[in-house]
């Protein structure tokens, strides 16, 4: 993994990162979504849990987790950016 990611993991919440463990609720996604792009943009991890620990996207599907997440970006003067890494 990326170590300046894992800074950013370690550095925790805030008003421009939100981790979300798994996407179980697509609108409280858009919500999350939509106050970055409403803002000064910021980062979305799932599979991310609150405490910084990645569980990854495919424990929210399967019991199996392959350590994946994935990354969305919103900015407010730049262009949008998703990832699964």
């Amino acid at each position: 993994m990326d170590h300046n990611l894992k800074k950013l993991i370690a550095g925790g919440e805030n008003q421009q990162l939100d981790f979300k463990f798994c996407v179980s609720d697509s609108r409280k996604i858009a919500r999350t979504l939509a106050a970055f792009a409403n803002s000064d943009g910021g980062r979305l991890l799932i599979g991310v849990k609150d405490n910084g620990s990645i569980a990854g996207i495919s424990s929210c599907i399967t019991n199996k987790t392959h350590g994946h997440y994935l990354f969305f970006r919103t900015a407010g003067d730049g262009p949008d950016s998703y990832g699964l890494i």
